[in-house]
């Protein structure tokens, strides 16, 4: 190798590990490669993102489709429980969603057809309180309990009323289950709710 060859590949290896030693100084100095790999993540970050709204407005068209989607709101008669009830109905209103059904549960029922006025009759008022005798009640108790039923039935009707009347969504149907004597938590119980909803 000529002296002038030698020279020029010694300089030019020289320059390259000086260059070298040059660059990783810089990177651990300024982060150029984290800087790097963090704009990578960003962008893949950024793919994600469009990604992910691109899904989100697809639900959202989902959620607002009454034909696909649609939200039933369970309450009580009671009135805080209404007023809860129509804050999520405003709620999906404002949303664009739609209020399929409204159920009201737990509703107090009057004694049924007859009640007291049975008691007019002799013969049935001496069975009812012979009934009574058995069951260790008394008719005075009786008569206690029926009229108290008859209060929280008017009240629970009341307090229905003005529920459907606030209702933002006028055509959403709204039903009613009377509270039952035991608690539902069987089959039998959800079929007997199901007859109440929907029928026999």
């Amino acid at each position: 190798m000529k002296p002038v060859e030698a020279i020029s590949s010694l300089s030019f290896s020289i320059f390259r590990k000086s260059t070298s030693l040059l660059t990783d100084m810089i990177e651990s100095a300024f982060g150029i490669s984290a800087l790097t790999d963090i704009a990578e993540f960003l962008g893949s970050f950024k793919d994600f993102a469009t990604a992910f709204k691109e899904r989100s407005e697809k639900i959202l068209r989902v959620l607002q489709d009454p034909g696909l989607t649609s939200f039933t709101i369970v309450s009580s008669a009671q009135r805080l429980a209404i007023e809860e009830a129509l804050y999520i109905a405003e709620k999906l209103e404002k949303l664009k969603l739609s209020l399929g059904f409204t159920v009201v549960n737990r509703v107090a029922t009057a004694p049924g057809p007859g009640g007291l006025q049975e008691l007019a009759d002799e013969h049935k008022r001496l069975e009812i309180e012979r009934q009574l005798v058995e069951l260790d009640l008394d008719l005075d108790s009786l008569i206690q309990v029926s009229q108290m039923m008859n209060a929280m039935a008017k009240h629970d009707r009341n307090n229905i009323a003005t529920f459907q009347e606030r209702l933002p969504d006028k055509n959403a149907p709204l039903v009613w289950v009377p509270f039952f004597p035991k608690e539902i938590c069987d089959l039998e119980g959800l079929m007997l709710i199901g007859r109440e909803l929907y029928g026999s």
